[in-house]
């Protein structure tokens, strides 16, 4: 019994040190990330192209959205049973897409005045 305990105080002591050790090896020293720039360039041409593309896509939205407004005036002045509870509908669906349009308009703003800045010849 006293060999038991003999071996098991000693085998907990080891791994006590032998633990120890490692945590203070896995110890190292860092410097600092100072901030690189980024190594990347912008395409000022493709950028262009693509803010055409998402302006064109927003106007497109947005005649959907007038092709929905006489469709909704349209189907109230038909006076049929059930042409208040469509136009009920077409109601929200042209103000959600109203704000998704608003939205993305504003997104849009935001990315040409960060172009401008990375190409200000474009």
């Amino acid at each position: 019994m006293k060999l038991r305990n003999l071996l098991t105080g000693a085998l907990v002591a080891g791994t006590v040190t032998l633990g120890a050790v490692g945590i203070a090896g896995a110890e190292t020293t860092t410097t600092p990330d100072t901030g690189t720039a980024p190594t990347h360039q912008v395409d000022c041409t493709k950028v262009q192209a693509r803010l055409t593309k998402v302006q064109d896509h927003l106007t497109e939205l947005q005649s959907r959205i007038t092709e929905l407004t006489a469709r909704r005036d349209q189907v109230a002045a038909s006076g049929k049973p059930k042409a208040a509870e469509r136009a009920a509908k077409l109601t929200g669906r042209i103000a959600s897409l109203q704000t998704k349009l608003d939205a993305a308009q504003q997104r849009l703003t935001t990315v040409t005045a960060k172009v401008a800045a990375a190409c200000p010849a474009a």
